[in-house]
């Protein structure tokens, strides 16, 4: 083959570009001749039109010929451009219509030919991306002809289907199903990635688009496409992110005929429009753009229609109502009724109201009755503080199973509790300054006031308590032992785990080490914030408050070691071989002791996810490590600080965790009010929700049968593992569902629109703001009503009790059913929210109406502006990777919000231009599903004056990223999503 036949003034021919492209398709570009594939490699204009005739050949779906050989004469026969393919089809199509209108009377091959011409249409837009998947996704519906549909998208665009809508090709009315699909186009990646395109040709002048949002609508029945009758529209509202209102609309033209009706008689001349297909997809003018307020949303009509149809039928009170459809005033839910029509019953139980107007599914606890089940008056829903518990309509309510017996006591908000060794005393130390000691049933002992700390001694023998100017001992029972002399402000004061001795620090920076008598050890010339005790009594650990370094020393006060760094707290395993340290900066972080050289070795660092960690403890054999987070989890490592297990345990912080005596469970306590058992191998046992507030810990007594939970709600409670419960739970209650936000939410939009748009003082004045209801919670204990039973009727009775159980199966098997169905919901609405957020950062501000009366493409634009002196307009190349490959689509993405996508190839390069004081970036799509990109960081630091002088930049575009989404595109190009 000769360069001469196969290149017309120094590129390719067509004759040269089909063989190559064929060749391509056949992965047999290495046989071409050597001269070819240099110059394909260096010309960037014959590199842009291999590509485009390549696409072709795929989005056409034609097959290459298969060639032994690739010698002139086989391939000028077996291959065809992309032009005369074009002309041959025009012809072909051209002799079958005149055939067919000449000679077919009854009009079956006129109708044959008109299947062929409608079904084999294929749109021309594809994405310039190979995978399918990176292109945007439709949403799908499916409506009944005969009736009229509202669809409705997240973001808030809808679109309106009237009944009768649809005809199919022959122009006949469409009955039964038709699936209706639908996309929308809002950012750069968007568009890159559908491939529609972004110029609109007039008068001859090709202009370039910034788009304010595009759309694609179809519609088909069992594969085959429907059309819009000629006397229907659909109405599409489209929510548009750019606030402004001067955008045209247009509809793009792709050649798809119209439905004509069978023909009965022969005609002379066929009608082409049946075949005919415009050469290309172009846009046409629909005219200037119709907008409306977001707040205007049909979907608050729609919701209030919907609201006043469900009143109509479930509610004949005459509450008067606003413009939207909502009650003014409080919410008094129709449905509730149904729980005040019911006999009076006994004083000690009590009944709730539910706002079952917005939440339906709590009808299932409208014939339930409820009594109070804790011993505290105050969460008493009869009491007479809380009489407007009764009246509430409640939206949520949320049950939890309690699985042992407990006692509550109105302790204050305890920071602290402690069991003696033989589990007979606590002792509880409450933020304020105050101390009791309780029996194990919580029978008050006595109380230790004004003290600044009080601590019970490991063996749980003695109590210390530190007052301003003493420091005192007493016994486990509250008798007092001794007094240490002291003549400052006292600041600390700790007693050692084997009672011998006791570590004090005063207001003078001066620390002192006793015996437990009183008899002096050794002064330190420091001011210790912090210090522990080793359990075998040998060492002390204390933390400066100069330099918050920790330092080790013996009991006798002898220094051995120091860690220099910030620490919070220090506490020794109980083999007193690893220490366990806190700082604020890095968590917990677990050392080896070396007694033999007194030094320390540090094994690791025990983090959570960004996250403080709150408490770090070490099992009672030292072997393990607990720590617990305000990511809501805790953790169990192991001393060599290798990470064992995570227990998932709330959504909020977990304010402790502890391990019981034997190291077989692990107890849990949570900001949200839950105190959870875990099996030491990390499977929940029991959740106990009993407090209506965060819980500040939870601990268990030495033998493990009891858990006392203490709460920021200033109660304690002793759980009791002896004594489980039947039917008794833990009731929460709130009254402002999603449904009632989402109202809000609306009628909110709604002023703030008016207010924006109202020029006239007076009327801004007159413009009422929303009133948000008052979330209002209430928590208590209950159990389910049963009814009390006379003496002396035992037959009765029995049918009561069968009566009764049949209810609480049938209500425990709903309950549990509706609470599986809430989790689905929640989770659900979880994700709703979280679009909804995304959605909001992109402040959605105008929705542009269409009356679509042809399905397919429909775009909000205007034409980019590319006149001035902003503009500048230079030659440009394009430097790649070579091991990318040859690019098949080079765009610029500009506009003032970033939408306007400007397709170039290698020609228009020679005339490229841009505009400085837009965010402007190159985006070429290489093959493979590559993006190469040229950033708008890169193109500010483009120097314009010489840029302007030169007339020319190559574009650096080595980097490559691969994509395989268009989320990810969007996220590459660091556009909304």
């Amino acid at each position: 083959m000769k360069n001469q036949e196969q290149k017309t003034e120094g590129h390719l021919n067509d004759s040269g570009i089909s063989l190559y492209v064929e060749a391509k398709m056949l992965d047999k570009t290495n046989t071409l001749p050597k001269a070819m594939r240099a110059h394909v490699a260096a010309c960037a204009s014959c590199q842009m039109r291999v590509a485009d005739f390549h696409q072709f050949m795929k989005d056409e779906q034609i097959s290459p010929a298969n060639p032994t050989s690739y010698s002139d004469k086989k391939m000028r026969l077996l291959t065809f451009n992309k032009y005369t393919l074009g002309r041959i089809a025009a012809v072909v199509l051209l002799l079958v219509a005149v055939y067919f209108m000449l000679f077919d009377a009854t009009g079956k091959l006129q109708n044959a030919a008109s299947d062929y011409s409608l079904s084999s249409f294929k749109s021309s837009i594809t994405s310039p991306f190979d995978n399918k998947r990176i292109d945007v996704g439709y949403t799908k519906w499916e409506m009944n002809t005969g009736e009229a549909k509202v669809f409705k998208l997240k973001n808030g665009s809808n679109i309106r289907v009237p009944a009768d809508a649809f005809v199919n090709k022959l122009g006949e009315p469409v009955k039964g199903k038709v699936e209706i699909k639908y996309r929308e186009f809002h950012n750069a990646a968007d568009i890159i990635a559908s491939g529609l395109p972004m110029h609109y040709d007039s008068a001859g002048v090709r202009h370039h688009f910034e788009s304010g949002g595009m759309f694609e609508l179809r519609g088909s029945q069992n594969g085959r496409p429907v059309f819009i009758a000629d006397n229907k529209n659909v109405e599409v509202n489209l929510i548009s992110y750019n606030p402004d209102k001067r955008f045209n609309h247009y509809f793009l033209d792709e050649g798809v005929p119209r439905p004509q009706r069978r023909v009965a008689q022969a005609q002379i001349l066929p009608s082409l429009s049946v075949f005919q297909q415009t050469p290309a997809p172009n846009w046409q003018l629909i005219g200037a753009g119709v907008t409306a307020s977001i707040t205007n949303d049909s979907t608050q009509q729609n919701a209030a229609s919907q609201a006043q149809a469900f009143d109509k039928q479930n509610d004949k009170s005459d509450e008067p109502r606003g413009k939207t459809g909502l009650r003014k005033g409080p919410v008094k839910p129709s449905l509730a009724k149904e729980a005040t029509v019911q006999k009076k019953v006994s004083p000690d139980y009590f009944e709730l109201k539910y706002a079952l107007d917005f939440e339906p599914e709590l009808r299932t606890f409208v014939p339930v009755k409820w009594a109070h089940a804790d011993n505290l008056l105050k969460n008493d829903p009869k009491y007479i503080s809380n009489k407007w518990v009764l009246n509430e309509p409640w939206h949520k309510v949320t049950l939890h199973k309690l699985p042992f017996g407990f006692k509550t006591l109105a302790v204050g908000e305890a920071t602290d509790i402690k069991y003696s060794a033989d589990g007979q005393r606590m002792l509880a130390y409450d933020q304020l300054g105050k101390a009791s000691l309780y029996t194990s049933e919580g029978q008050l002992i006595r109380q230790f006031d004004q003290t600044i700390a009080t601590q019970m001694s490991k063996s749980g023998k003695h109590i210390l308590t530190t007052q301003r100017r003493a420091v005192k001992l007493w016994s486990s029972k509250g008798e007092l032992l001794t007094a240490l002399p002291t003549k400052n402000d006292l600041n600390m004061a700790v007693i050692s785990d084997n009672d011998q001795h006791i570590l004090t620090t005063n207001a003078e920076e001066q620390s002192v080490l006793w015996t437990l008598q009183g008899k002096l050890v050794r002064k330190f010339h420091d001011y210790f914030k912090f210090a522990s005790f080793s359990p075998n009594g040998e060492y002390i650990a204390t933390i400066s408050d100069r330099d918050y370094s920790l330092k080790i020393w013996t009991s006798r006060g002898k220094f051995l070691h120091q860690l220099k760094g910030e620490y919070n707290t220090a506490y020794f395993s109980a083999d007193n071989r690893h220490l366990l340290t806190s700082s604020p900066r890095n968590g917990a972080q677990l050392w080896f002791y070396e007694k033999s050289y007194h030094n320390t070795m540090l094994m690791n660092v025990l983090k959570h996810k960004e996250a403080a960690v709150k408490m770090a403890t070490f099992s009672h054999d030292g072997q393990r490590v607990l720590t617990a987070s305000n990511d809501g989890t805790a953790k169990v490592w192991n001393v060599n600080g290798q990470l064992m297990k995570i227990l998932k345990v709330s959504k909020t912080w977990v304010n402790s965790a502890i391990f019981s005596a034997d190291d077989q469970m692990i107890l849990t306590a949570d900001d949200y009010g839950t105190a959870k058992l875990w099996s030491k191998e990390g499977k929940l046992l029991h959740t106990l929700r009993g407090h209506s507030q965060g819980l500040n810990g939870a601990v268990f007594s030495p033998d493990q049968q009891k858990i006392v939970t203490f709460s920021k709600d200033q109660t304690m409670k002793i759980w009791n593992r002896n004594k489980p419960l039947k039917e008794t739970y833990a009731l929460d209650l709130s009254n402002i569902g999603p449904h009632y936000e989402e109202m809000y939410k609306l009628q909110m939009n709604r002023y703030l629109m008016m207010k924006r748009y109202s020029s006239d003082v007076m009327e801004k004045k007159k413009i009422k703001r929303p009133i948000r209801n008052q979330l209002r919670k209430f928590f208590t204990i209950v159990k389910m009503y049963r009814p009390a039973l006379a003496p002396n009727t035992m037959v009765a009775n029995t049918k009561v009790e069968n009566k009764l159980e049949a209810f609480k199966k049938m209500y425990n098997q709903e309950l549990a059913a509706v609470e599986k169905e809430r989790e689905k919901q929640e989770e659900a609405r979880r994700k709703i929210e979280e679009k909804d957020r995304q959605l909001a950062k992109r402040e959605a501000q105008l929705f542009h109406k269409f009356k679509v009366s042809n399905f397919g493409y429909y775009n909000v634009d205007r034409i980019l502006k590319m006149t001035g002196r902003d503009v500048v307009i230079c030659q440009a190349d394009v430097t790649l990777n070579k091991t990318d490959g040859i690019y098949s689509r080079l765009y610029l993405v500009t506009g003032d919000k970033g939408t306007g996508v400007v397709k170039f190839d290698a020609n228009s390069l020679n005339l490229f231009w841009f505009q400085p004081k837009h965010n402007n970036q190159l985006v070429v799509v290489l093959p493979n599903n590559k993006v190469a990109l040229f950033s708008p960081q890169e193109f500010k630091k483009i120097d314009l004056e010489r840029l302007r002088r030169d007339k020319y930049y190559i574009f650096n575009l080595t980097k490559v990223h691969q994509v395989g989404s268009v989320n990810q595109l969007a996220k590459l190009l660091n556009v909304p999503t």
